[in-house]
């Protein structure tokens, strides 16, 4: 990755889409690792769940493959290498487009 790739050009996976892929809140509540089938290899994510500050529910978070993060949202390597974390991108060198001078 060059020092000169933005965070927003790698596409997203959010919590709420592992909800619309499995097919709603119960089997994502029920489910404790998906694994993301990417171009170039499959990923398995651990989701990890807390208590929600309003109400009696739940918030499901995934964890980072490379760092163990809990996070809402996984960056996809544009290759297919896998998923990982912002924090993690931004390691590799991205930055976010309003850093960039």
């Amino acid at each position: 990755m060059s020092c000169h790739a933005l965070v927003e050009d790698y596409a997203r996976v959010t919590t709420d889409d592992l909800r619309r892929l499995l097919g709603g809140r119960k089997k994502l509540k029920a489910a404790s690792a998906v694994t993301l089938h990417l171009d170039g290899a499959d990923v398995d994510v651990e989701l990890t769940r807390n208590r929600a500050n309003l109400g009696d529910g739940f918030v499901t978070y995934m964890t980072c493959p490379l760092c163990r993060r809990r996070v809402s949202v996984l960056r996809l390597f544009p290759d297919g290498r896998g998923a990982v974390c912002g924090v993690c991108v931004r390691r590799a060198g991205a930055r976010y487009s309003s850093q960039m001078s």
